[in-house]
């Protein structure tokens, strides 16, 4: 057992080295380790033509640095601060089907993937304005922490629903729409389909 817990993050590790050291290569560093003007150029040269790589190798870096591991420092900066220069690149999901791409905003540290269809009692309509509430489920499923957005008619009616804001939370929106329909019974249903990246403090 000791030996397997051991074997595990040294393979990583190396994975994660090898990575940067290969990707560093590919776009033309050769003198190490890179200053903290250069670091900041790599990560943002890189952001333009690939945000998914990017945020892979910020991703490494980032936890690499917390953990102060010294091969790291052959490619970077021991004495910047790594963890600040990669915060806005680490954290990034591009979408299958729009291919968009999504950074943490500053003060947010968590992100959830969100695609959910709100059922009629799950939001209610007052004076013009949409009003609904997301449960998020812990890991664990046991708990969840409810967030409550709210989009104006007006909003609707432009079509310009790109972002919703709550305390701690902020919802970047792909798609959202608002139906009405009868069922076989001839009653009247509703439904808010929704889809983007929800992040929070």
């Amino acid at each position: 057992m000791l030996v397997s817990l051991a074997i595990g993050p040294t393979i990583t590790r190396n994975a994660w080295l090898k990575n940067i050291k290969e990707t560093l290569a590919t776009e033309g560093y050769s003198t190490f380790p890179l200053s903290e003007k250069d670091a900041k150029e790599f990560f943002s040269n890189l952001w333009e033509k690939d945000g998914k790589k990017a945020s892979i190798i910020a991703y490494q870096v980032k936890e690499l640095h917390s953990r102060h591991d010294e091969k790291l420092y052959q490619y970077f900066p021991k004495e910047s601060d790594l963890a600040d220069i990669v915060k806005k690149y680490r954290t990034i999901s591009r979408t299958v089907k729009n291919d968009k791409i999504h950074t943490m905003p500053e003060s947010f540290s968590k992100v959830a993937f969100v695609n959910y269809t709100f059922k009629d009692e799950e939001f209610v309509t007052r004076n013009d304005t949409l009003f609904f509430d997301y449960p998020l489920k812990d890991t664990d499923s046991t708990s969840s922490k409810v967030f409550s957005f709210y989009v104006p008619k007006q909003n609707w009616l432009d079509k310009d629903i790109k972002v919703l804001e709550t305390e701690s939370a902020r919802f970047e929106v792909e798609f959202i729409k608002f139906g009405q329909w009868e069922n076989e019974k001839h009653e009247r249903e509703r439904g808010l389909r929704l889809r983007g990246m929800l992040f929070m403090e």
